[in-house]
């Protein structure tokens, strides 16, 4: 990763303006980690690992449910007295 040192430090400077514990940066696509900066240690080693998947989950979650909505297409019944909406 070019100017990992950069990264690494500019991570520490957000961390530090947030007051966070720590701060971690993942690639977009695959969610694997990139770099992180902790300010206190942490006893869980697969932490990342553990939000790694809690966000691809996520993501596949809100797939599904972006094209279950670009499925659905409206429906108007209409009779003399009553009008209705569906969702098929």
């Amino acid at each position: 990763m070019p100017n990992i040192k950069v990264l690494e430090k500019n991570l520490k400077v957000f961390s530090e303006t947030l007051n966070a514990d720590e701060v971690v940066l993942f690639e977009r696509s695959t969610f694997l980690v990139i770099s992180y900066y902790d300010a206190k240690k942490h006893e869980d080693q697969h932490r990342f690992e553990k939000i790694s998947n809690i966000i691809k989950y996520a993501n596949i979650r809100k797939l599904e449910y972006d094209e279950n909505i670009a499925n659905c297409q409206p429906h108007r019944q209409r009779n003399n007295k009553i009008k209705r909406n569906y969702i098929n």
